[in-house]
């Protein structure tokens, strides 16, 4: 019995002796309406739409193939200083990028991920963007670079073909326990500079201009018309 003495509809669906009337009134108990709710505020025919829409436009990211610790190479490159004036930190951090994207071929800029701390409180959240073909990370205020390239790491696929460009050894530890590679700063920028000199091939001098007897005489007498005006 219901407060007001009224027979609540679904005990008395089981009392009525038509199973086809009992089983439509329990069912509307039990069966998910079409108009319900997630906690996200979609029904579950908007929810479909949604995860075909992500599987349509969802972009992949390729594995990282080289991380590089930002500030800790602009520390190796004499790039970083102490304090800087306003807009000092984003120029240097640009200087920085000019010199990987020169160094770099375009595929392994690609495949290139640098990550540099969220220095001012700029990022209350992890911000990524793409700049000179590489991807530039700046973890949240409450995490470092060194917990992003970490879980980096350990998100990886193929961790022994991954580079960790770093001078701290937290994260060469973190890539060693995977069978992947570190190098510091100097190390780095040194091994890149000799596979550089050894690929490009010494470039020849272009050979002197070839000045006939009859130009030198022409530029002779417009010398001399100028000097007489």
């Amino acid at each position: 019995m219901s407060p007001r003495g009224r027979i609540d509809p679904y005990r008395r669906a089981e009392r009525l002796p038509t199973a086809r009337v009992r089983s439509r009134l329990l069912d509307r108990r039990t069966r998910p309406s079409a108009h319900r709710t997630d906690r996200a505020g979609l029904t579950p025919d908007a929810r479909r739409r949604v995860l075909r829409l992500r599987a349509v436009y969802t972009v992949r990211v390729p594995q990282p193939r080289l991380i590089v610790d930002g500030y800790n190479l602009m520390h190796a490159t004499g790039l970083m200083r102490e304090r800087f004036g306003p807009g000092g930190l984003e120029r240097s951090r640009g200087r920085l990028l000019d010199l990987l994207a020169d160094l770099l071929e375009a595929d392994d800029r690609a495949r290139t991920v640098v990550v540099f701390d969220a220095r001012g409180g700029d990022h209350g959240y992890l911000s990524t963007q793409h700049d000179r073909g590489m991807r530039i990370e700046f973890p949240s205020r409450d995490r470092e670079a060194d917990d992003r390239i970490e879980q980096l790491i350990a998100e990886n696929s193929a961790p022994k073909s991954l580079l960790i460009v770093s001078g701290d050894r937290r994260l060469h530890r973190a890539i060693r326990r995977r069978r992947g590679i570190a190098e510091t700063g100097p190390q780095f920028l040194a091994r890149l500079n000799r596979e550089r000199e050894a690929v490009s091939p010494e470039r020849e001098k272009p050979p002197a201009a070839v000045v006939s007897e009859r130009e030198v005489a022409w530029w002779r007498r417009r010398i001399a018309e100028l000097d007489a005006t």
